[in-house]
């Protein structure tokens, strides 16, 4: 795939008319990765309030452009390049589809611009922006890499930070509403954390959703690289043209857990009491990591180093702080029932259990079980707190509150010493927040407050 296009792609681009669509995060890097190279191009974002920043950008810049709609000025583009945000069952997506237009992102657009770089990239209903952070620490210990898409930084954006001359590698995070737009792109390795029910409200049932996952290794060729969880029921049946490399917590595979340590290769690299991060899912994602480590040839000793090192991200089990003998946890990242789960397994029991937020569709059963085993109260918030206590209700002691702020006040109220107070939500943030990072510094912003009048909420 890497011949199918011209060299110096960035020349071709000169000479076609180029789209926007969307201009959040991703589409405003773009549109500055563009211009910064003389193309031109033109803007089209379906919202009246976008950013004042990229506003400012478009009229400084001059750049032709629509506001408040998506119309059929877009359709007169040689190629369109969508945001994540931006479904590709839009009416004037799918004409332009249905008309032959190139129809791709970001993350395509620098695989076009940059064929030769070692890419490594990660996707998974839950676990991919721990395991893309872990795997740009160790890489980050002994080569030049930078580390963005999903996480942090746009993937174009990366002209702005680096001289992507000097890259030995780049690491992306990928979700779903970016690997729908990818044509082309052939990661050096790809890694497939796991695949659960999420984003049903944006597919047409789980088997949609699933294959999107696949998308991640469909230009791989023997050459390339794809390290698989083996432990999914939904990984044991894909054929990749790539070498396969597997992990597991319960049998012998590349990388395996055997209860107690991490081995690779039948030799014994790290304790879990090692890690610094929770949990049998993060044994997972360290596994994930190590094999792609193993396969860009880093030092082991620099990879032992790094792992022992990583404290984990923001709002992925984040201890916040304790008080009388109760911890707080923010799982903001949580938005998926099965992210929940995870999080609940990872403690002993115990727990005030804060979940809600907007619903995606996705079934409650993944959590029905943990919900039994380790939660000791349930505090449903928000536009799903109906679902949520409809379901709970006959399995454990719950109630409902409008917002995670009156929740957090209930929790503290009921807490006693042992206890922990965990937000993992399940569910998105939109209905109240701009993002789960909003809706966990909130959370976070609360707890510290009340830490430091050394009292419970």
């Amino acid at each position: 795939m890497n011949g199918s296009h011209p060299t110096n792609y960035l020349e071709t681009l000169k000479k076609k008319k180029i789209a926007v669509v969307g201009l959040g995060r991703s589409g405003f890097a773009t549109a500055r990765f563009l211009l910064k190279n003389n193309i031109s191009l033109f803007i089209s974002d379906s919202r009246q309030d976008i950013d004042r920043h990229a506003l400012e950008f478009i009229e400084r810049n001059k750049i032709d452009h629509e506001i408040g709609e998506n119309s059929d000025k877009i359709l007169d583009s040689q190629l369109i390049l969508i945001s994540p945000g931006v479904p590709r069952d839009l009416p004037v997506i799918k004409k332009a589809l249905n008309d032959g237009i190139d129809v791709i992102n970001d993350i395509e657009l620098l695989y076009r611009v940059l064929p030769q770089k070692k890419i490594v990239a990660v996707t998974g209903s839950n676990g991919k922006t721990t395991a893309t952070a872990l795997i740009g620490e160790i890489f980050n210990s002994y080569c030049s890499t930078w580390v963005g898409g999903n996480i942090g930084k746009p993937a174009l954006s990366i002209f702005e930070d680096a001289d992507c001359r000097e890259l030995d590698f780049i690491v992306l995070e990928l979700s779903n509403f970016q690997l729908e737009s990818l044509t082309t792109f052939k990661p050096f390795i790809s890694i497939l954390l796991n695949i659960t029910p999420d984003h049903l409200d944006r597919y047409n049932g789980f088997y949609e959703y699933a294959h999107t996952k696949y998308r991640i290794f469909r230009n791989q060729d023997k050459n390339d690289f794809l390290i698989v969880n083996r432990d999914d029921k939904h990984l044991k049946n894909i054929h990749p043209a790539s070498a396969v490399k597997g992990y597991s917590l319960t049998k012998s595979e590349n990388c395996y857990f055997d209860g107690t340590s991490i081995y690779y290769n039948g030799r014994k690299l790290l304790r879990k009491d090692e890690l610094q991060l929770k949990g049998n899912h993060n044994v997972q994602n360290v596994m994930a990591s190590i094999i792609a480590a193993k396969i860009a040839n880093i030092p082991e000793d620099k990879i032992i180093q790094a792992v022992r090192a990583f404290k984990g991200i923001e709002h992925r089990l984040e201890f916040v702080g304790e008080s009388n003998g109760v911890k707080y946890y923010n799982d903001s990242k949580a938005t998926n029932p099965d992210s929940a789960a995870a999080a609940l397994r990872s403690f002993n029991g115990s727990i005030i259990w804060l979940a809600g937020g907007r619903d995606k569709n996705t079934p409650l059963d993944l959590l029905k079980r943990e919900v039994v085993r380790k939660v000791k109260y349930g505090l449903f918030f928000g536009e799903a707190r109906d679902k949520f206590y409809d379901y709970f209700s006959d399995s454990v002691k719950c109630s409902r509150t409008a917002t995670l702020k009156e929740a957090l006040r209930f929790a503290g109220k009921i807490a006693s010493e042992g206890d922990t107070i965990l937000l993992s939500p399940a569910c998105a943030s939109f209905d109240a927040y701009n993002s789960y990072k909003e809706r966990g510094t909130q959370f976070k912003n609360i707890v510290n407050e009340l830490l430091t009048n050394h009292e419970h909420v």
